[in-house]
């Protein structure tokens, strides 16, 4: 199988217990010869969530690749810390031509972010043909936002899911992740879940016209955040979306909205029947499907909430009902016509 460089194009390395050897990955690096290479940085299954070597086994392993980065077409780095994770423009430096996927995705979210006067780029990290990117919100901050517009997003991104960002005394304001987000003219799926943003007191007017059509995903996410991003977003329609867990917006609505919404709308895990009942009549109204799931907000004051004529497609599924009325999904099916 040496023989075969094709064969060694795809690498997987394991961390934590009974990691790859190190030989073993230069091994894999030289037999792979002039291909791209598709690189999977995993760590094994352990029930702890405490591993104090783990950041130095990637470390190395990040040094060992870095010298053949013209050749990476998948970076997929899933760890359990997210301070164990490289990050682009401080650890990752370098022109990564041929990079289409960077995934650097954690288990526990134990880094804080730092203040702008605190952080010192060591270069650039070039992906003129990056694809997908999934990364924690705080290196995603430090990397991408806080030097834009000098270092700009790459513009090719298609999907961008940021995970975590708790960190008061460092805000992070949507208005800041739009921007840095508006190169990407071919953006067409933005997966945001546990940002704690700070929306301060936005700017009504700062609307910024991405003029395309964006899939949206919030999970874990304050009401208020939400409205904002999607406001900042200000697309005419998109395909789907989804709210998973996403609380209920407090503040006032804006002075003037705008026309939005998606075909596909998905509500997933919310507890409380108002909640459900403000997203279900400000995002659900002009969609084709809603899907309800593990919803246990579904109430008999939902149901009654939505007891008039609507041509939207209402599916609850009964066996994934949590907490809802039985029958829900026959009274829900009375609501009007199906597409």
């Amino acid at each position: 199988m040496a023989c075969s460089s094709s064969f060694w194009a795809q690498m997987v390395i394991w961390t934590g217990r009974d990691p790859t050897p190190l030989s073993r990955i230069r091994e894999y690096v030289k037999w792979s010869r002039e291909r791209l290479l598709h690189i999977y940085v995993i760590r094994w299954f352990d029930p702890s969530t405490e591993d104090r070597m783990e950041k130095a086994q990637v470390k190395v392993i990040t040094e060992l690749l870095l010298p053949h980065m013209n050749r990476w077409a998948v970076l997929s780095m899933k760890l359990l810390h997210a301070s164990s994770l490289p990050c682009p423009r401080f650890d990752l430096v370098g022109h990564a031509e041929n990079l289409v996927q960077l995934d650097l995705d954690f288990i526990v979210d134990d880094v804080v972010s730092r203040p702008t006067t605190a952080l010192s780029p060591s270069g650039e990290f070039d992906t003129p043909k990056l694809e997908k990117l999934s990364m924690g919100g705080v290196h995603f901050r430090e990397s991408y936002v806080v030097p834009f517009p000098q270092l700009p997003t790459p513009p090719q991104l298609h999907s961008v899911a940021l995970t975590g960002y708790a960190s008061p005394r460092v805000p992070f304001a949507p208005v800041d992740l739009m921007k840095a987000l508006l190169p990407c003219h071919k953006l067409r799926s933005v997966h945001l879940e546990n940002l704690q943003l700070d929306i301060g007191e936005s700017d009504q007017s700062s609307l910024l016209w991405l003029n395309e059509f964006i899939d949206t995903h919030f999970g874990d996410m304050s009401g208020d955040v939400v409205e904002e991003c999607e406001r900042l977003l200000c697309y005419p329609s998109s395909e789907q979306a989804s709210y998973i867990h996403c609380s209920m917006p407090t503040r006032a609505p804006p002075a003037v909205e705008f026309e939005h919404g998606a075909s596909y709308v998905d509500f997933i895990d919310i507890a409380s029947p108002t909640t459900l009942v403000h997203y279900l009549t400000h995002k659900g109204t002009s969609a084709h499907v809603v899907t309800i799931k593990h919803c246990s907000g579904l109430q008999a004051e939902v149901l009654h909430a939505l007891a008039k004529p609507t041509t939207m497609d209402l599916q609850v599924p009964q066996r994934r009902l949590a907490g809802g009325p039985r029958g829900a999904s026959q009274h829900l099916g009375g609501n009007g016509p199906h597409n």
